[in-house]
């Protein structure tokens, strides 16, 4: 009767597929490994973001700064008021006495010239 049924406005057509040839069957196979590789792909994805991301600093660690000197270079000359970290001539070494934290190092200075200001280390 569908060539005379003319559709009315609250009708509801439910429309099934069932599988009857091979070709059916080699979609549904192909469209499940599918899916399984895609889902295999998305988790050998590398995570880039831990190793690019720079560890915090520990508030309860004392930190130093300086430079590293360069064989044969020149010794620093520091005139007026500028900021300066001395380069460090050794790798630094921590220990820990009595809940402190102590960092032996030894550093470069170089020559100043002092103004009216204090030195401040």
């Amino acid at each position: 009767a569908w060539p005379s049924y003319c559709l009315l406005l609250n009708d509801c057509i439910d429309a099934t597929v069932s599988p009857k040839d091979p070709a059916t069957w080699v979609y549904r196979i192909v469209t499940a490994i599918s899916i399984g590789y895609s889902i295999y792909v998305q988790n050998q994805i590398p995570d880039n973001y831990n190793k690019t991301t720079p560890d915090g600093s520990s508030i309860y660690s004392a930190n130093l700064q300086g430079n590293r000197p360069r064989l044969m270079g020149v010794v620093p000359e520091i005139a007026d008021r500028h900021k300066h970290f001395p380069d460090l001539l050794n790798n630094p070494r921590r220990e820990y006495i009595d809940h402190q934290q102590w960092i032996y190092l030894m550093l470069c200075v170089g020559e100043y010239e002092f103004g009216p200001a204090p030195l401040r280390v």
